[in-house]
């Protein structure tokens, strides 16, 4: 599991106290909420440049956790799962199953099938012995190896974004 941690070390906001604690911490919270929700978005645009996921798979494998009442801290984590193969545009073909893991290399997978099984879960199978049975299911690289190479980016925007809210924020008035 990839963890992306976010806090706001309180005596950086000493200059601002004097337009009063509450006003600063209001300005931070909202300042970290944007940032997170700016992490993600970039999180998913950088881990869909290295693997060729749908945006609704990436979202779902990262969770955010808002600041609580009494820590500005945020937290992007990504799932550590491996993703199953059929995620990857899997085609079924003569020689097996044609899969896109990076975006622009298309890989054919020998003997491999796909399969639905009375679940309704589909996926990329193949045989463990020569016989018809067992099978096992065929997964992929994880979500967390391409969001960890891009936590810079991720890191990046996120300040960004949290200056950004935070100068506008404190700046109003009420």
């Amino acid at each position: 599991m990839s963890l992306l941690t976010v806090r706001v070390d309180s005596s950086g906001l000493v200059p601002w106290y004097r337009q009063g604690t509450a006003a600063v911490v209001r300005a931070a919270r909202m300042a970290g909420s944007d940032a997170l929700r700016a992490m993600r978005t970039e999180a998913s645009t950088q881990v869909r440049e290295r693997k060729n996921l749908k945006l609704r798979d990436v979202n779902k494998a990262m969770t955010m956790d808002f600041s609580r009442a009494d820590s500005l801290a945020w937290r992007l984590t990504c799932s550590a799962s491996a993703m199953p193969l059929v995620e990857f545009g899997a085609r079924q073909t003569k020689a097996g199953v044609s899969v896109e893991v990076t975006p622009g290399k298309r890989t054919v997978i020998r003997g491999a099938f796909i399969a639905e099984m009375k679940s309704g879960h589909r996926g990329v199978f193949y045989r463990v012995g020569k016989k018809r049975l067992p099978i096992d299911e065929m997964f992929s690289s994880r979500i967390s190896d391409a969001f960890t190479d891009a936590l810079p980016a991720i890191a990046e925007r996120g300040l960004a974004a949290f200056r950004s809210t935070f100068d506008r924020v404190r700046d109003m008035k009420g």
